[in-house]
């Protein structure tokens, strides 16, 4: 990951944290009633109910959260620049998420911050391998068509990730918006557990790197 990418993100994460700790205050006391089900897909004038925004001087954040249930979308932007060039997308509370399943919610949420702020995305993190089923599956069947499974090899593990397109979904989102993947960096690599191979119906046997930090180098697409 580029040094300068790497400090923001490192600097965004902390940010993304506090801000969440202060929203999920902010709506607990102003709770709902109504119950979000963990695996719909709601209308957006029924996600409104839920939305919540904080704003910093290079910071804009958005919440949705009911109960234990919360999605953050938040971007960022160095101190000197107009547009906000990085976003980090965060979930919980929610049983076997796919990413197909949350880029409409990472949509809705782009959307809403569109109106307020102006968006020049240069990188993003939505997740890791493991936080997704289909992201995960993806993963896993690349990493086998390889046919390396050398667990050091993490450049080439990058690029199988980008090859077989494992965050599609996202990218397919990203087109809709004029934006394409053009590089995955990836750090704190392990192994996808066994218990995660046989919930998928592999074999416990595989080895199969993955990592647990995934910075997505975001570009303007080609006309």
């Amino acid at each position: 990951m580029p040094k300068p990418l790497e400090n923001m993100l490192y600097t965004g994460n902390q940010v993304v944290t506090a801000l969440i700790i202060g929203l999920l205050f902010l709506s607990c006391e102003s709770k709902k009633e109504t119950k979000m089900e963990k695996e719909s897909i709601m209308p957006a004038d029924t996600l409104i109910e839920f939305l919540s925004v904080q704003k910093t001087a290079n910071d804009y954040t958005l919440l949705l959260q009911n109960d234990s249930i919360y999605r953050v979308l938040a971007f960022r932007k160095h101190a000197d620049s107009l547009s906000f060039q990085f976003m980090n997308y965060q979930f919980s509370g929610i049983d076997n998420a796919t990413l197909q399943n949350e880029v409409t919610f990472i949509d809705y949420l782009w959307e809403k911050a569109a109106d307020s702020i102006k968006i020049d995305l240069k990188g993003a993190m939505v997740g890791y391998p493991l936080e997704y089923k289909d992201v995960l599956v993806k993963h896993i069947d690349a990493v086998k068509s390889d046919g390396s499974h050398e667990d050091q090899d993490y450049d080439r593990l990058r690029r199988l990730m980008h090859e077989a397109n494992v965050y599609q979904p996202f990218a397919n989102m990203l087109t809709a918006h004029g934006y394409m993947i053009n590089s995955i960096s990836t750090e704190k690599h392990g192994r996808v557990p066994k218990e995660e191979l046989l919930k998928l119906s592999y074999s416990d046997s595989l080895i199969i790197p993955v990592p647990f930090m995934v910075w997505l180098e975001i570009k303007k697409a080609s006309n």
